[in-house]
């Protein structure tokens, strides 16, 4: 990659400046930021030390990979915008979500290639979960590309296009799910007596420290799950009461809807 630019400043941008920074995969002399808020540029500027301009046309005259992080309602207007300058030597990489890439495609006036790409707001922490996607016009050597600039914010994977309403169901709406985990134990911590400073210290670092474990040891979660189940203990009166509630049903319902409105947002593109 001999210079990135990126249109759009926001925090999934930031993110991966950040992490390009500290991976030590490009030089901020070679990172170019375009953005409406002038305040976000002068931001970037300052503590990342990265090129910026108000001016999208300037990223794509000049940068061989042009990576696309704006507001899904205003991307068919950037597209627009930047479509006469891009050619078929650069990569455009999209971030926006719901916005296939036939539909980006269908507003480029040239063959270019592309690549959609779903992050998730753990990027902010540098640990996103992120699904790639490649266009038709995409070379291996762009989907590597791809992976090593994604994996610099946590853990990027290849998927079918197809499967990117699964990837935005599963991961990309999934922190909010485990948020959603935590404040339930925080409140059942506070109903069992614990204070809520307490409660949610102890709920926090117990996802955390599950995480790290299964990351670590990449064991398979039922066979985790089974090593903390002792017959007749706690563990297994708590199991036993969610397996009754059918929880395992109700999340695989729930990732399934956002499954399903994702679709609903791609075909509305």
């Amino acid at each position: 990659m001999t210079r990135l630019g990126i249109i759009g400043g926001g925090n999934m941008a930031e993110a991966l400046v950040a992490g390009l920074i500290k991976a030590k995969l490009l030089e901020p002399v070679r990172m170019l930021v375009s953005d409406v808020r002038e305040e976000r540029l002068v931001h970037l500027a300052s503590k990342y030390k990265v090129k910026t301009t108000r001016d999208n046309l300037e990223i794509a005259r000049e940068c061989d990979t042009v990576l696309l992080a704006v507001k899904p309602n205003v991307a068919g207007e950037v597209l627009d915008e930047i479509s006469t300058v891009l050619g078929s030597h650069q990569l455009l990489v999209s971030i926006v979500a719901g916005l296939p890439i036939a539909a980006i495609e269908a507003r480029l006036s040239k063959p270019v290639a592309v690549i959609r790409v779903m992050p998730n707001t753990a990027a902010l922490v540098q640990e996103a979960a992120t699904g790639i996607a490649t266009g038709q016009s995409a070379t291996p050597a762009h989907r590597d590309m791809a992976l090593r600039m994604f994996n610099a914010i946590g853990e990027a994977h290849l998927v079918a296009e197809e499967q990117m309403d699964a990837v935005t169901a599963l991961s990309g709406s999934g922190p909010a799910y485990f948020f959603r985990v935590i404040e339930a134990m925080e409140a059942a911590g506070v109903a069992e007596g614990l204070d809520a400073a307490t409660a949610r210290a102890l709920a926090v670092q117990t996802a955390y420290g599950a995480a790290r474990m299964m990351s670590q040891t990449m064991e398979d979660p039922a066979d985790l799950r089974r090593k903390v189940t002792s017959p007749g203990g706690t563990t297994e009166a708590a199991l036993k009461v969610l397996e009754e509630k059918k929880w395992g049903e109700i999340l695989a319902e729930a990732i399934r809807a956002a499954r399903v409105r994702a679709g609903e947002l791609a075909r509305g593109a």
